[in-house]
């Protein structure tokens, strides 16, 4: 299996790696990966299954890891970061970092910890010597014979209020091991993760915000490229706007790209926009008037 991958490194190419035969089962397009570039790691996002057509596939290099069993990005969020890239002509691997949320990829990144634990066995006589000589390595020394199994080195080290010192010590004497494992992060373990119940039924948008979603449908039938610039003080319920118009768009099978802009926008573009949205928001716009949001 060959799949092709959009690194998050920094620069615009498909590159193509071999999946190891026990990743193969999740693999899909989506899924958030890690990859080797040069000497180093990198997340990636893989944009599609199939070998290369001018590289051969004997010298790919194989994907290092698998992060999520499920895509990180469903195919049609890709296919927007796709449409993105290329209509607002900026990088797809920039657009892709956007669209993942940041729990997602520091979720992604490499944790280590260190663990502490008995190396070589000190006989009575050597552990008596230790503890006049340097009673904080006896203690932590003592400590460690005690428990079943390696411990954190910050925790043994808060618990007993020593320096990272005393356990170099230990460890340059053979007394004490120090292993470093990787930790798995979930991003998605949270209250959150089986999803999010929310009202059935949307709010009921008051007159003027009715008279601006209004003039946007009519725009949106028009089925061509439109700019309407909706101004209004901040809690007026301008979200509600484009929430409205945007479920419009999706169920007559079209979407639209809409920005929000700032409450202060300039005289000139408040006039266009009111001409755009009828005569009752260019009212509601001069008038500044934020109306309550009747909800159910």
């Amino acid at each position: 299996m060959i799949v092709g991958v959009h690194p998050l490194a920094g620069f615009d190419k498909l590159l193509h790696y071999r999946v190891p035969e026990h990743m193969r089962a999740d693999m899909q397009v989506g899924s958030l990966v890690r990859v080797p570039i040069v000497n180093r790691m990198h997340l990636g996002l893989v944009g599609e299954i199939g070998a290369p057509k001018d590289f051969p596939v004997e010298k790919l290099k194989i994907v290092a890891q698998l992060i999520y069993s499920f895509p990180a990005l469903t195919r049609d969020l890709l296919e927007l970061a796709r449409w993105m890239s290329a209509y607002y002509a900026c990088q797809l691997d920039a657009v892709i970092e956007t669209m993942l949320p940041a729990p997602v990829r520091n979720g992604a990144g490499i944790k280590e910890e260190k663990l502490l634990a008995i190396g070589k066995k000190l006989t009575a006589e050597e552990l008596e010597q230790l503890t006049k000589r340097a009673p904080q390595q006896a203690k932590l020394y003592r400590l460690l014979e005690q428990q079943f199994k390696p411990q954190k080195k910050s925790l043994v080290l808060t618990r007993l209020g020593a320096t990272a010192a005393v356990v170099s010590a230990l460890v340059k004497r053979g007394a004490v091991r120090e292993i470093v494992q990787r930790v798995e992060r979930v991003a998605y373990a949270d209250d959150w993760s089986t999803g999010e119940i929310v009202a059935a039924l949307p709010p009921t948008l008051n007159p003027e915000q009715l008279a601006c979603a209004d003039g946007l449908t009519a725009s949106l039938n028009e089925q061509k490229f439109n700019v309407t610039l909706l101004h209004g003080v901040t809690g007026s319920g301008k979200t509600e706007v484009y929430l409205r118009a945007i479920h419009d768009a999706l169920a007559s099978g079209r979407w639209r790209d809409f920005s929000r802009a700032g409450s202060r926008a300039h005289t000139a573009n408040r006039r266009a926009a009111a001409r755009a949205v009828g005569s009752d928001c260019a009212q509601s716009q001069d008038r500044r008037v934020a109306q309550p949001l009747e909800r159910r």
